[in-house]
């Protein structure tokens, strides 16, 4: 899916993205431009892990405790946490005897040189796409282990063209109509 389509309020913040599948540094700096433009900062609370909600059926109120000490309270509470808010290594039979190091993609230890290491893989998402071709270079032996391929298609990669900048300021509610 492009930027156009997935990045939230573009036409509301004037924007429009530099490329058709956007940057990391560019979504986050937009994001962060977003926040500052709506008062985000203001209402909302980074850095913080929700530890347990509380239902009070008298006052139909919830009561969200963080790990910062906060007792929030709250009409309606939303669980939006996604599948990758805990970290866990793969459950493999014999992992618990295993004597090398294993991590996740998304907790690399840095501490782990892998230079002339046999290493395995498992998984073929998006951030095994990018180690795969970063680690191959250095490893000396790499297995890449599957279990549910992915979908593969033309990512036809483009800056936005000034043309599309001009045509899309002319067509009220162009980032909707993309979606």
């Amino acid at each position: 899916m492009q930027a156009y389509s997935y990045l939230p309020l573009l036409e509301e913040m004037g924007y429009v993205p530099t490329m058709k599948f956007a940057y990391g540094f560019e979504i986050m700096e937009y994001c962060q431009n977003m926040a500052e433009k709506f008062g985000f900062y203001d209402h909302c609370l980074f850095h913080a892990t929700v530890q347990r909600t509380e239902w009070d059926e008298q006052s139909g109120r919830w009561t969200v405790y963080t790990d910062r000490g906060d007792a929030m309270r709250a009409g309606f509470a939303v669980l939006a946490n996604g599948i990758l808010t805990t970290p866990k290594l793969a459950h493999i039979e014999g992992m618990e005897s295993f004597v090398g190091d294993a991590f996740r993609t998304l907790c690399w230890n840095y501490d782990v040189d892998l230079e002339g290491k046999k290493v395995g893989i498992i998984g073929t998402g998006a951030a095994a796409v990018q180690v795969i071709a970063e680690i191959a270079k250095v490893v000396k032996e790499l297995y890449v282990f599957q279990r549910t391929p992915s979908s593969i298609d033309v990512r036809d990669q483009g800056e936005t063209t000034q043309e599309e900048i001009d045509a899309w300021a002319h067509e009220p509610g162009w980032a909707k109509a993309r979606r």
